[in-house]
């Protein structure tokens, strides 16, 4: 009684795995996934390592505490505003061109951040350019 179970489950088993299931998206969602993760790890960072990387610049600079204090939190709030303008850019013109765009604009932002001389061009590189761009890459 209990073989003639087994072999009734074992049967069944064997016609549902004989269907062969098919990837939708031939394995690119991992993909993007993980690139995703990766992109959004390195922006939220980056972000919350700002006194760290640019401390020793910004001592050298003699940079006021309050100029530091408005790059950092000035980063956060364009992109929370970006998020908002994000989803009407993306309406018009799609999902891959404003990731791609954005994701540009934002490592270039991050790039100049690196390279620049004085803290208002810090505050535009890395304030207004890459955190308005990191709400969407």
């Amino acid at each position: 009684m209990i073989e003639d179970a087994q072999q009734k489950s074992s049967q069944g088993s064997r016609t549902d795995t004989a269907e062969v299931m098919a990837v939708p998206d031939k394995g690119w969602g991992a993909l993007v996934t993980f690139m995703a993760f990766v992109s959004y790890t390195l922006s939220i960072t980056c972000a919350f390592c700002f006194g760290s990387i640019f401390s020793g610049y910004l001592t050298e600079i003699q940079a006021s505490s309050v100029k530091v204090s408005w790059i950092y939190n000035m980063y956060h709030v364009t992109a929370c505003l970006g998020s908002v303008m994000v989803a009407t850019i993306v309406e018009e013109f799609g999902w891959r061109k404003v990731v791609f765009a954005t994701g540009f604009l934002s490592s270039l932002g991050i790039a100049l951040s690196a390279f620049t001389t004085s803290v208002d061009f810090l505050f535009f590189s890395y304030s207004i350019l890459a955190g308005t761009n990191s709400s969407s890459s």
